[in-house]
């Protein structure tokens, strides 16, 4: 028997052996000397043999039994699994055959249903069906795009008092389906913050299903199930998102059908209210649309007209050749004029003949060659032609007529062009001389008053001066008791003193002594003091950024004479009682103005600006323009006058000449920069 292969399995043996005596078909395992392991089946029985026990045991080796057995075991086993294998694979078949057969069905509904909502209720159903679900809908997304519109609603039987046209927001488990652009599954809905998103009255919810719709890569609505026993599976997702293209298709196709209706009313309008008649043929050359501008070139009504040859609107002369056309036409390589316009004679129902454009086009429906022309009456055009032809050639003749005159009048005109360009360079030359000769003579002016103040001052101030001298002199040698001499004498030296201040004044008015002693910037400053003390009501304030240097010497004098006249005109006639003085100074351009806040004036009214100093203008005008500057004057009714000028000054410190006449007059805004 060789040894036992587990200890534990003898001793059991052995202890049955002594308590029953015998033992009787027990299963044992022994390995043999060559190391294989063999079942045997042992029998024993304890024998008194002289006086001594002993034990007789019978093995027999049941290993190859065993094996046979294990074997049949697991084939069984094995054949049970694969039954089982079979009956899921047959169960499962079943179900493919129902989704597939309910999938055939709803491709069906969409290719043979127009009715968008009866589509899409055939598909929910189906759908709803293979799932499981007990409830749902169908919606679509609204023109605005803000929120869902309810084809329908399944409730499943239970109460919900939700209106079909309650608002549907897009938002919740709903928004997320529509950015996913995938399916949305939540079985446990009850425990989720979104029942409280639901309207009132709206049936419980235990688990849902959102699928997308989706047309041309935009979410277009969506399909919703609800309230399956023991919640949606990703297989239901799956089976959902199917029938979904399914009524994404319906969709598409609905709208697609909708288009076509509209083009189809739109090309019916356009053909009945078209002015040229619009004939169309089949392949037979049979006469299948006729609009009804055909009607009133031909004579023909629609019910006599169609289904007759249309050949009937061809002469008869022309008969044959249209029958030659018609059949290269109706050739693969055919195209009988097509994309041309061509003029040809027509056949009325009176039997009138008559001139027509015809442009043709061909088309195919169902396999058919169709041909549609286009026909318009050019009767009257062809009499006007001829009558264009006929003035047409009377005006040539006029023409010819016409031409040698336009040649005598051009050589005349060339004449009088030539002697007017003569006179235009003299008179440019005229208003040179003259702009130099003004240039000139404000020069010498200033000359003449600047030697005529020195004059003043050298002679009759000096004059003054010693007779007040002599006078006050005398007053302090006369005696106190001299009557009426001393009094006289004192009005004398106030008469003189008086006298010395007015020679002062015109001489300050000719030329400032201050100007050719200090420069401009202390002229302006001498002048503005003196401004207020004579208008005290007004207050002038100096914005002065330029240095003396920075002033050409030749310009200092306009500068003045500029601020002069515009200050008193200010004073005389704006009624302000501001004014602002501005200079500014740089490498290449130099700018004075001056502003007031007075009652301004129309530049456009005549009147207004005499009454404002219509002559001081012309002369600042002038002063600047001579000087080679720029003039501007600034002013409305009611928000005062800016008015200065600007010279540009060279790197040394010259004048540039600007182009004369450069002047600025505006209405608004301010072009300075201050």
């Amino acid at each position: 028997l060789g040894l036992w292969v587990d200890a534990r399995e003898r001793m059991a043996f052995m202890g049955i052996l002594a308590r029953h005596g015998f033992v009787r078909d027990k299963e044992c395992a022994f390995r043999l000397r060559s190391g294989e392991i063999r079942v045997a089946q042992l029998s024993a029985e304890v024998l008194e043999v002289g006086g001594e026990l002993c034990s007789v045991t019978v093995a027999r080796d049941i290993t190859e039994q065993r094996k046979a057995q294990e074997g049949l075991r697991k084939a069984l086993q094995e054949t049970k699994t694969a039954e089982l294998k079979l009956e899921e694979a047959l169960s499962q078949s079943r179900q493919r055959e129902r989704e597939v057969g309910a999938l055939l069905g709803g491709a069906r509904t969409v290719l043979e249903t127009t009715d968008l909502t009866a589509t899409m209720r055939s598909l929910y159903e189906s759908c709803k069906l293979l799932v499981g679900a007990k409830a749902g809908y169908v919606s679509l997304l609204s023109r605005e795009g803000d929120q869902m519109e309810l084809i329908f609603l399944d409730s499943g039987g239970e109460d919900c008092q939700v209106p079909p046209e309650t608002p549907m927001p897009i938002r919740g488990l709903r928004a997320q389906a529509m950015v996913s652009r995938a399916p949305v599954i939540e079985n446990d809905f009850r425990n989720t913050p979104f029942p409280g998103l639901l309207p009132p009255g709206h049936q419980e919810l235990r688990s849902v299903l959102f699928v997308p719709l989706m047309v041309e890569g935009k979410v277009m609505g969506l399909l919703g199930l609800a309230n399956k026993p023991g919640g949606f599976t990703e297989v239901d997702a799956g089976l959902a998102m199917a029938f979904g293209e399914l009524g994404a298709v319906a969709l598409q196709n609905s709208r697609n059908l909708e288009a076509l209706r509209e083009r189809e009313e739109q090309l019916r309008s356009l053909v009945d209210t078209a002015q040229d008649a619009i004939v169309s043929v089949d392949s037979r050359g049979l006469i299948v649309m006729w609009n009804p501008a055909a009607q009133r070139m031909f004579g023909y009504e629609s019910c006599e007209i169609l289904g007759q040859p249309l050949e009937i609107l061809v002469p008869e002369r022309l008969r044959e050749a249209h029958r030659r056309g018609l059949s290269r036409a109706k050739e693969p390589e055919g195209t009988m004029s097509m994309g041309r316009t061509l003029e040809v004679l027509a056949l009325s129902k009176q039997g009138v003949e008559f001139p027509v454009e015809l442009s043709l086009a061909k088309w195919r429906s169902r396999g058919e060659s169709f041909f549609t022309g286009i026909i318009r009456d050019v009767t009257e055009r062809r009499r006007a032609q001829e009558a264009i032809k006929k003035a047409q050639e009377e005006l040539e003749e006029k023409v010819v007529e016409r031409t040698a005159e336009l040649a005598r009048a051009n050589q005349a005109l060339l004449e009088e062009i030539a002697w007017r360009s003569r006179v235009e360079e003299q008179l440019q030359s005229s208003q040179e001389e003259l702009k130099r000769l003004s240039a000139a003579i404000l020069s010498a002016q200033e000359k003449e008053r600047k030697q005529l103040a020195r004059e003043i001052h050298d002679s009759v101030g000096q004059i003054l001066a010693a007779v007040k001298f002599a006078t006050e002199r005398a007053l302090l040698e006369l005696p106190g008791s001299e009557g009426g001499v001393r009094p006289v004498l004192e009005d004398v030296v106030a008469m003189v003193q008086g006298a010395i201040e007015e020679v002062r004044r015109i001489q300050m008015d000719l030329r400032p002594a201050v100007l050719d002693d200090l420069g401009l910037l202390a002229t302006i400053g001498w002048f503005c003091r003196e401004f207020q003390k004579v208008y005290q009501g007004i207050q002038v304030e100096r914005r002065l950024q330029v240095e003396e240097q920075q002033v050409p010497d030749g310009l200092k004098i306009v500068i003045f004479r500029v601020l002069q006249e515009a200050m008193n005109n200010a004073a005389k006639h704006s009624g302000a009682d501001r004014v602002v003085v501005g200079m500014v100074g740089g490498d290449s351009e130099l700018s004075l103005w001056v502003e007031d806040n007075g009652k301004g004036m129309d530049l456009g009214n005549t009147a207004s600006a005499v009454s404002h100093g219509r002559m001081g203008i012309l002369s600042m005008r002038e002063r600047v323009e001579l000087s080679g500057g720029s003039f501007f004057l600034e002013s409305e009714p009611g928000k005062g006058t800016r008015v200065g000028g600007r010279w540009s000054i060279s790197e040394g410190g010259d004048m540039e000449t600007r182009g004369r006449g450069d002047t600025e007059t505006r209405r608004h805004g301010d072009a300075e920069t201050r």
